[in-house]
């Protein structure tokens, strides 16, 4: 579902919103050019993508591990402390994007000059902007997103009312505190949009996700959770989240 089009601008909006969040350093460097075509002189505008050195994907980092060395895979990686702490901060910048295609190929972890790894670089995000996949109530949730596949690292996965509720906090906060410049973001590139029924869509889907993340930042740092009393163990977490998020009550 990924023309040349919805490409450029996917990618350029996610790398806006990164900008936006103040995370810059954790997507991949592109923009759009004129490039000049294979088969004639025409020049065609086209995505340049900046090459990150001394970095490497989960997937390599795992194919070149020993079997019998499993300390040095990305396994072993994802719990340091910062890195773990980067994963969810892309894992919901992955969300907000509607993007449908986060796997080891495309998270990248960049090393110092003795290989060890330093920082996380999400790149490749040709998919986001999915709005057909993200109209889908089930994925309208930020539990029920991770849970369903598009997050594949279970250090993203997130569960209402769990343990690392103080982890995710800060990551909530940094999205919920910038929200008016995370919509001009999007509101400044779809006015560049010619089809009103994309634009509508897409414009509808991101604020209905930051409006998701807001509420769940609020139930946090609220504690609305405790209100819930006992039965919190037993309801299922899309209930809880759906309860205060999609219905806003």
């Amino acid at each position: 579902f990924a023309s040349p089009f919805h490409d450029g601008l996917s990618v350029s909006i996610t790398q806006g919103l990164y900008h936006a969040a103040c995370l810059g350093h954790l997507v991949q460097k592109t923009h759009i050019s004129l490039l000049k075509a294979k088969d004639s002189n025409r020049q065609l505008h086209g995505l340049v993508i900046h090459a990150e050195p001394n970095a490497e994907s989960f997937d390599e980092i795992d194919r070149k591990t020993p079997k019998n060395d499993p300390k040095s895979n990305s396994e072993t990686f994802r719990q340091i402390p910062n890195l773990k702490q980067q994963m969810k901060q892309i894992g919901l910048m992955d969300f907000l994007t509607m993007n449908v295609d986060r796997h080891g190929e495309n998270l990248l972890a960049k090393k110092n000059p003795a290989g060890f790894p330093t920082s996380l670089l999400a790149i490749d995000h040709g998919n986001s902007l999915a709005i057909d996949h993200a109209s889908n109530h089930h994925l309208e949730s930020l539990s029920e997103y991770t849970r369903n596949g598009y997050t594949p690292f279970p250090e993203i996965s997130y569960h209402i009312g769990d343990h690392q509720d103080y982890e995710w906090k800060p990551v909530l906060k940094n999205i919920a505190d910038k929200a008016d410049l995370l919509r001009k973001v999007v509101t400044d590139h779809t006015d560049h949009v010619k089809d009103p029924d994309y634009r509508r869509r897409l414009n509808e889907t991101f604020e209905r996700r930051l409006s998701a993340i807001q509420k769940l930042h609020r139930i946090l740092v609220d504690g609305h959770l405790a209100n819930l009393g006992n039965s919190v163990e037993d309801m299922s977490i899309s209930a809880i989240e759906q309860a205060h998020i999609v219905t806003g009550k």
